[in-house]
């Protein structure tokens, strides 16, 4: 059983782990489109 401080805080890490995805994701691109 998980209380709502542990699923927080793992929403938090998940969503900056994410948005860092996108911002790699998102230099890729870049770096695709500048060839």
């Amino acid at each position: 059983e998980t209380n709502d401080v542990e699923l927080k805080g793992l929403w938090k890490s998940f969503e900056s782990v994410s948005s860092r995805c996108s911002e790699i994701e998102g230099q890729k691109m870049a770096k695709l489109e500048k060839k």
